[in-house]
């Protein structure tokens, strides 16, 4: 299967907006999640950090990864939520419209284990993961929804039909050609936590809110469970600028992807 949206397109010049990804990013380390107060120190590694993003041969938008233990999935969506836009603008909250998202709800819903599972992905059998610099991918074929990649594909195995095409086996294909073209970069899943950060830096840009504005982004990073109307795996997406924590089936769907996140290969601690 081709891995469509993946090739070397020319970076464009975007001096303003990295300088703007640099400083959001400062902000967030330093006066939001308070994980340090060292800003000049702070904005040398994120310059640094996305900078080197430049050699990794893809297109998309810069975001800063943190581990779960520093600030977890939950806390990136409620500092979503409390960030205002351009001139003040207020958004809604947040809307769960899944029992996954709903642990209290229900025993099945996603816990704080289920969203370190990416990390456990980085790790790649020891390497060293702290905060760092990545990219979402851009599908450079689709120009609505840029952070989509393989839709209309079911997300994983049908029992019944054996050896389809799937999501996962498009991302695992992906992730071989990638790293064998850039062996000093990975290639994982984007996750929900990954999303909220991109919609917060959006909000504070201005422009488009919206990182994925009609579709639905199923998260690879997370299991699909069994809770109160089916077998499910988590995604998000965007409805009248409200983001919407759902899930999926795993059927194939036109608006249904998985995003893309490239960044540098964990050192060994």
């Amino acid at each position: 299967m081709a891995v469509r949206g993946l090739e070397r397109p020319p970076a464009p010049d975007m001096d303003q907006e990295f300088r703007d990804d640099v400083r959001i990013a400062v902000e967030f380390i330093v006066d939001v999640a308070e994980l340090n107060s060292d800003r000049d120190f702070v904005a040398q590694q994120v310059e640094a950090d996305y900078k080197a993003l430049a050699d990794c041969g893809r297109i998309g938008e810069r975001y800063l990864w943190l581990p779960e233990s520093l600030v977890s999935t939950p806390e990136m969506i409620e500092r979503l939520d409390r960030t205002k836009g351009i001139n003040g603008r207020v958004y809604a909250d947040t809307y769960r419209d899944s029992p996954l998202w709903k642990s209290r709800v229900d025993a099945n819903g996603y816990k704080p284990k289920d969203f370190k599972r990416q990390e456990r992905t980085l790790q790649n059998g020891g390497g060293g993961i702290e905060t760092h610099g990545r990219l979402a991918v851009f599908n450079t074929e689709d120009e609505d929804e840029t952070l989509l990649h393989f839709l209309n594909i079911r997300f994983g195995e049908d029992p019944v039909r054996y050896g389809q095409m799937t999501q996962k086996k498009a991302l695992s294909i992906a992730k071989v050609a990638y790293e064998t073209d850039c062996p000093s970069f990975n290639l994982i899943p984007l996750a929900v936590k990954g999303v909220a950060y991109i919609a917060r830096a959006r909000r504070l840009k201005g422009g488009n809110p919206e990182p994925i504005p009609w579709g639905v982004m199923n998260d690879v990073n997370l299991t699909r469970k069994q809770v109160t109307g089916g077998f499910l795996v988590g995604n998000v997406g965007w409805h009248n600028r409200v983001m919407v924590l759902g899930a999926s089936s795993g059927s194939a769907s036109p608006d249904g992807g998985v995003g893309l996140s490239v960044g540098p290969k964990p050192q060994a601690s």
